[in-house]
């Protein structure tokens, strides 16, 4: 089934899959580029829905400016709520992107960490605007979140909002574990469990502090301890790894860590209160605070994408790179040796334009001139023409008195009529017939000639645009080298993040949901680590469906926001080299084939080019003939009528 229906009776209809989770699917609607629609792999119960109704009826600007909210409801031809429309969140993509320096590279070339604090400020802006509505995001996590290139802010799924109604509350019932306040992890389940703001500042706190240290969990970091402490247990008792008020910490910040220090004094006082007391800073504070962090901003002088606060005395992520090799930013450092430098000019020193033809109609000279006036004197017409006058009076009247005459009166006006008496008209007339007679059949020969002469430039343009391909191959050279030094980077990058992924076995770590049955099926399929994840995506396992997919995946984003980017410089240097002489190797192949390629072409144009001239030149001095001489003929019988 791929048509639903409104509460009003309009007709959505599904055009192509966009997303699937675990609750349900998003398609693209056909006809409508704006919008989305989420259909439910299960019909929702009464609550569920009743909740739905009442999110369409409050819909706003204000909503839609933050959030993928509820439009309309789409029910099936049964009449069963089934989904809903919503907002196309266009050129979009999940917060956490930001925390992968190579996603950021791809996604966000041009950004640094001051547009990291610039979103976390929009972040805090978007959750002040929620609560304001009296809504609490309950669910909150980095892969409901969605950002554009502006740093714009919205939330998708608010389907799961906690929002309030004339009765009481629909409550939010789920929750991902490490973006939960303790006070909540403390409870058995989050059935008919009340979230408020200061909940959900936890959470926010949790986003904000990932965004200023590059993907760091606050609550993941070095066991201090003998205990056994993992990201749940830390939340649940305040175990802030990166704590500067505690004088015997259990938790440490890990290693290769962003420096909490080097952030303004507002920003460490909010993080501390966020995470050790369960009385939290509501958004407008952080809204505040990162304005100011953002104003702190400066730029380092040897990179664009360097940006650090005040505070931090100098360059952190300079210093990363110097004294550990870790590149947080990604700024093409490396050698940019190409084939050449800039290989425009020799191509435009061999560039061969096509050759145009025009169509016949589109040659056409307009038909502007004027016919000549006949060169026989008019008086010699005016007597021809007295002379059948008189005899057709003379007829008439001698025809009366003797009627035998009229047959002899008839001949005479025929013979003055046709007969031979005024040869100068009739040779002006048949002179002007022949000239038109002659245009009109050189006309007929030139359009006979336009068939080959269009065969001949359709097949020179054809065999040009193999060479200007050649050309555009050898032109972009040096961005092939660029285009495959980033495949080279980027495969460089996911080598050592699969590596660093490999370690983390699911058998022996808690994935919320996911018992020892099912961590058998994956291990039986041969999914053993976190780095196996990714194979699920297009590798069916029995019993793992679309929910505890999206639980590995989230896991599998968890366990990798401790990995840090060291590239292998020498590595990378020996394979741009190797691409370089490749390239260098086509470069020197093909010049000799250009040269030798436009000598031909270029020959061959001159060719065409002449005869096209030459056909259009002879097109239109033959119609300018053809015009005078129909219209000359026209003006001789115009006058001689």
């Amino acid at each position: 089934m791929n048509s639903y229906y409104s509460g009003t009776g309009k007709v959505y209809r599904l055009n192509r899959e966009l997303g699937r989770g675990g609750e349900g699917t998003v398609w693209e609607l056909s006809g409508e580029p704006l919008l989305v629609a989420k259909i439910y792999n299960e019909s929702p119960d009464g609550v569920k829905a009743a909740k739905l109704r009442h999110m369409v009826a409050m819909k706003n600007v204000s909503l839609e400016a933050f959030a993928a909210w509820p439009a309309d409801l789409l029910l099936d031809t049964g009449g069963e709520l089934c989904g809903f429309v919503m907002r196309r969140l266009n050129q979009y993509v999940p917060l956490h992107v930001l925390y992968s320096p190579m996603d950021r590279k791809k996604l966000f070339p041009d950004k640094g960490y001051n547009f990291l604090a610039h979103v976390a400020r929009n972040l805090a802006t978007a959750f002040h605007k929620l609560h304001e509505a009296g809504l609490v995001v309950g669910d909150v996590n980095e892969g409901n979140i969605l950002i554009n290139e502006s740093g714009l802010v919205a939330f998708i799924d608010c389907d799961s909002f906690q929002i309030r109604h004339d009765h009481g509350r629909y409550y939010c019932e789920v929750g991902v574990p490490r973006y939960t306040a303790p006070e909540l992890l403390r409870l058995s389940s989050f059935e008919q469990v009340e979230r408020t703001g200061n909940t959900d500042s936890f959470s926010m706190a949790v986003l904000i502090f990932q965004l200023l240290f590059l993907g760091r969990h606050p609550f993941a970091g070095r066991n201090a301890s003998n205990e056994d402490i993992d990201e749940e247990k830390a939340i649940r008792q305040h175990l802030f790894a990166y704590s500067l008020r505690q004088p015997q910490p259990r938790l440490l910040p890990p290693k290769d860590a962003y420096d909490l220090r080097e952030l303004p004094q507002s920003i460490v006082t909010l993080f501390h209160e966020a995470f050790e007391t369960e009385s939290r800073p509501m958004p407008h504070k952080w809204i505040a605070a990162l304005e100011g962090l953002l104003g702190d901003m400066q730029s380092c002088s040897h990179s664009k994408l360097h940006f650090y606060p005040v505070a931090a005395k100098s360059c952190p992520w300079c210093r990363f790179r110097e004294e550990r090799g870790i590149l947080f930013f990604l700024d093409d450092d490396l050698p940019q040796a190409h084939p050449g430098a800039d290989l425009h000019s020799f191509v435009q020193g061999f560039w061969i334009d096509p050759v145009f033809l025009k169509t016949p109609a589109s040659m056409m000279p307009p038909n502007t001139v004027d016919g000549i006036p006949p060169q026989t004197s008019l008086n010699s017409y005016r007597r021809r023409r007295n002379l059948m006058l008189l005899s057709l009076v003379l007829t008439f009247f001698v025809s009366v008195a003797w009627y035998w005459f009229a047959p002899f009166g008839i001949l005479a006006f025929l013979v003055i009529r046709f007969g031979n008496l005024f040869p100068a008209i009739r040779k002006e007339r048949q002179q002007r017939e022949d000239e038109f007679a002659a245009a009109r059949t050189a006309l007929d020969n030139l359009h006979g000639q336009y068939p080959a002469l269009e065969h001949e430039v359709t097949v020179f343009n054809k065999d040009l645009a193999k060479y200007q391909g050649m050309l555009e191959r050898y032109r972009n050279l040096p961005r092939e080298f660029r285009e495959r030094k980033k495949l080279l980077e980027e495969d460089h990058y996911r080598q050592q993040l699969e590596t660093y992924l490999s370690q983390f076995r699911i058998a022996h770590h808690l994935i919320p949901g996911l018992g020892p049955a099912r961590k058998q099926q994956l291990a039986d399929a041969g999914i053993l680590t976190a780095s196996d994840i990714g194979r699920l995506r297009s590798t069916k396992v029995s019993g793992i469906g679309p929910a505890y997919l999206q639980r590995l995946e989230d896991w599998r984003r968890s366990v990798s926001g401790g990995f840090v980017y060291v590239p292998d410089a020498t590595a990378l240097q020996q394979e741009l080299i190797r691409l370089n002489k490749e390239l260098t190797a086509q470069k020197l192949q093909m010049e000799p084939l250009i040269r030798n390629e436009h000598k031909s072409l270029s020959v061959r144009r001159g060719k065409a080019d002449q005869g096209v001239r030459q056909y259009e030149s002879m097109f239109i001095d033959l119609y300018t003939r053809y015009y005078q001489a129909e219209a000359d003929l026209q003006a001789l019988k115009r006058a001689f009528r």
